[in-house]
Order: C-alpha cells, then sequence, then structure tokens
C-alpha cells in the first residue's frame, strides 16, 4: 500500500520525488518538465525540460545538458536521485506533461 499524505496524488508525488533529485520544488517539476522517460537501462531516467523553462529555474539543476535534459538514477552522484529507481514507474513509452 502506498503512504501518501491526504490528497496526494501519483503525479504528485512523482513530482516531489524527481524535484527532490533535480533540486527544484514539486511545482517546478509540474511546470518545467516536459517529459520524463526511462533511459533505457532500466535503472534510470532521462528528464527533459521545456524550452519555455526559466534561466533561473535551470540553473537549479546541476548536470543538465546543452539540450535541456539530464539523467537521473542511480549512475548520478545525488542520493535523492539514486532513490528515484524502482520508487517510480512509467509507461514504456515515457511520461509527457502538458
Amino acid at each position: 500500500m502506498k503512504n501518501y499524505p491526504m490528497d496526494e496524488t501519483d503525479s504528485d508525488h512523482r513530482n516531489r520525488q524527481f524535484g527532490q533529485a533535480l533540486g527544484l520544488d514539486a511545482d517546478e517539476v509540474e511546470l518545467w518538465v516536459s517529459a520524463i522517460e526511462e533511459d533505457g537501462s532500466g535503472m534510470g531516467y532521462v528528464v527533459h525540460f521545456s524550452s519555455e523553462t526559466p534561466v533561473d529555474v535551470l540553473a537549479k539543476v546541476q548536470g543538465l545538458g546543452e539540450d535541456m535534459t539530464i539523467n537521473v538514477g542511480p549512475s548520478t552522484d545525488s542520493p535523492a536521485a539514486q532513490g528515484l529507481v524502482g520508487a517510480i514507474s512509467f509507461p514504456a513509452e515515457g511520461l509527457s506533461f502538458s
């Protein structure tokens, strides 16, 4: 059984976990992350940021590539990012935000 605070949805939980891994608030993940997909190894994720993401938000994400993507999972140095593996699951085709 999932242990979430009252009124928290799976997407709220996911945004909070990715936010912790990326150094962002859950609201910033919801607003500025355009897609999340498995990285192909089955052990991590590729997080894509919108081209409209403000510079101050992008500056918070250590290791963000010029293509506005970052890999999170066990190969990163962040303990929070390592905790994502197995804690979050997505459909094989990835997840897109609108």
